[in-house]
């Protein structure tokens, strides 16, 4: 099995987030501390590039295609690309933001950001990458492939993973990979890994 992921591991390079000034986001909020009202969470937000709304604006604004597939009002934060500017976004439904919130935020602009540089080489979004009505067709979609794969990367390193060989290791305690996997073709699976394995080599070569 490890031979057959060394195989896999080829030469299409993983979108980095860093760079996009999530960094700065992250160091400027843990200065000031937590919890934090939401207007100093936009404030902050806003001068490092994110966009922050409510849910009722959010909802307002999205396509009609798009409706079906949008989280529940009752989710707290949750973040996404504004589908008609390709803006990383926040939508966030409470009144203050906790450690345990920003930190979460902060693992979903990740995969956010991810998306913008894949958005950045191309001109055209293909309508419907949203829909993730139906799971199989969602996880496999191209651009979710590599940005799923920085999320599950992320998951690893914070339950303790530290080496490539804690990758198969650990990956069975993490439930969005079980999700994932369960969802997906052997051939998407193959590509999901050789993205975890390369974002993985990024995240600890900065640890």
């Amino acid at each position: 099995m490890k031979s057959k992921l060394k195989h896999i591991l080829l030469y299409e390079a993983v979108i980095d987030w860093r760079g996009s000034g999530l960094e700065e986001l992250h160091d400027e909020a843990l200065e000031i501390g937590f919890p934090m009202g939401r207007d100093q969470f936009v404030d902050i937000a806003d001068r490092h590039g994110i966009r922050v709304i409510d849910y009722a604006t959010f909802y307002e604004n999205l396509p009609d295609y798009l409706r079906r597939g949008a989280p529940p009002r009752s989710t707290p934060a949750f973040a996404m690309i504004d589908p008609n500017d390709f803006k990383p976004t926040v939508v966030l439904s409470v009144s203050r933001v906790d450690r345990r919130l920003f930190d979460f935020i902060f693992h979903m602009l990740k995969h956010e950001i991810v998306h913008v540089g894949q958005y950045s080489r191309r001109e055209i979004h293909p309508k419907g990458a949203w829909d993730v009505s139906d799971r199989s067709r969602y996880f496999s979609h191209s651009d979710e492939v590599m940005a799923f794969a920085q999320s599950v990367t992320d998951q690893l390193i914070s339950m303790g993973a530290r080496t490539p060989s804690d990758i198969l290791r650990f990956l069975p305690r993490v439930h969005l990979w079980n999700d994932i996997r369960s969802r997906v073709s052997p051939a998407v699976r193959k590509r999901y890994l050789k993205y975890i394995y390369q974002y993985f080599e990024k995240e600890l070569a900065d640890k």
